[in-house]
């Protein structure tokens, strides 16, 4: 694979990058791919940079972008103010916290999305001055999960900067299916469903683990 990385005309573009993750999802070479370094584009203070998928595994705080014109359609703008109704061509990122903007998102490899993701959880969601959805991702195992299994959408209930909205879809993480659903730990249903889980977790009032299953996978297709 080094011989073909070198060799390659597609290895040495400006967009390089993109390749590589296409590569990832056909030859499975994990500590390969991920100590090689140009693999991820970031943004950062007004830049964009390559960085390898070890380099971000460390970094303590992680942002990620969803634009305001993904948002036109969804609660949480409509909610907070009204979005944007033009795409531009690029975002530009000018904070000091490492971030990736949803449709590089996209082109991300499953193994890597996955391992950028797998022991983070949200520490704030905020909106940008450009009406960008900026969600922050902390290095925590310890964040208010409400579902993370292999066949259903991830749930995280977490602090949303619109209190009226219960929740929406932000973008895909762990799973390669299924987006992130964040649900506002602020609204009264979604603090109801964090009850309910403690009671469902300590087997109180008669409650088991698999009722609370059953309850969040209602949630789903609402969420989406």
């Amino acid at each position: 694979m080094r011989e073909h990385l070198s060799t390659s005309p597609q290895a040495k573009l400006e967009e390089a990058w993109k390749y590589k993750q296409r590569l990832i999802d056909y030859f499975p070479l994990h500590s390969f791919w991920a100590s090689l370094p140009g693999t991820i584009r970031i943004h950062l203070k007004g830049e964009q940079k390559l960085a390898s998928l070890n380099e971000l595994l460390t970094t303590q705080e992680l942002a990620t972008i969803i634009p305001a014109h993904r948002l036109k359609h969804s609660t949480i703008a409509y909610v907070a103010h009204e979005p944007s109704k033009t795409e531009r061509i690029a975002t530009i990122w000018y904070g000091d916290t490492i971030a990736i903007p949803e449709n590089d998102l996209r082109l991300l490899s499953g193994e890597h999305r996955s391992a950028i993701f797998e022991d983070r959880s949200v520490g704030s969601v905020e909106w940008s001055s450009e009406g960008d959805l900026v969600l922050y991702w902390i290095l925590s195992k310890e964040g208010n999960m409400l579902s993370r299994s292999a066949w259903s959408t991830p749930l995280e209930a977490t602090k949303l900067p619109a209190s009226k909205v219960v929740g929406f879809a932000a973008h895909k993480t762990t799973d390669s299916v299924y987006e992130h659903g964040l649900l506002n730990e602020g609204y009264p249903f979604v603090q109801w469903l964090i009850r309910i889980r403690h009671c469902c977790a300590n087997y109180a009032h008669g409650l088991a683990q698999e009722q609370f299953d059953q309850l969040i996978s209602l949630l789903e297709r609402p969420v989406k």
